[in-house]
């Protein structure tokens, strides 16, 4: 939904530009999302260093449950 405005925008430039737009916002996402992708490894790497293998599965289904009940009563 965020590049409609735009999209909407580019279309009377003409039809070119605006699936240029497209391309360029498609790939733009994609290389946001996967430098945060990264980003977000590498600080969760440093985390799970100190914390000893043993609390790793209770660790993962807090954040499973934290998740869902967050979609459940936000979502």
């Amino acid at each position: 939904m965020a590049i409609l405005p735009v999209f909407l925008l580019a279309l009377p430039i003409g039809l070119d530009f605006a699936f240029a737009t497209a391309l360029v916002f498609g790939l733009a996402s994609i290389a946001a999302l996967l430098f945060f992708l990264i980003l977000g490894m590498t600080g969760l790497a440093r985390v799970f260093e100190r914390i000893p293998s043993r609390y790793n599965d209770a660790l993962v289904g807090f954040v499973i449950a934290a998740v869902g009940t967050y979609v459940l009563v936000l979502g």
